[in-house]
C-alpha cells in the first residue's frame, strides 16, 4: 500500500472528474479508502470536514 500523501492525490484527483457529490458523501468515501487502523482511530475522533481529515490522518499516520 502507498503512503497517504499518495492516496490523497489519487483521491483529489479522482474528485476533480466526479460533480455534485455532496462533502459528506466525499468525506465518507475518503475515509473508506483509508488503513483500517487509521479508520479505528477516526470512528473515536469523528472529523467533519474533509480537511480535519487530512490534518488527523498526518498527524495519526506519523504516531503510528
Amino acid at each position: 500500500m502507498g503512503s497517504f500523501m499518495e492516496y490523497q492525490r489519487e483521491f483529489e484527483r479522482l474528485c476533480n472528474c466526479v460533480v455534485g457529490l455532496s462533502p459528506e458523501v466525499i468525506l465518507d468515501y475518503h475515509l473508506s479508502g483509508l488503513r483500517a487502523d487509521i479508520q479505528r482511530e477516526l470512528v473515536v475522533l469523528q472529523p467533519t470536514s474533509i480537511s480535519q481529515a487530512i490534518g488527523l490522518v498526518k498527524l495519526l499516520e506519523s504516531k503510528l
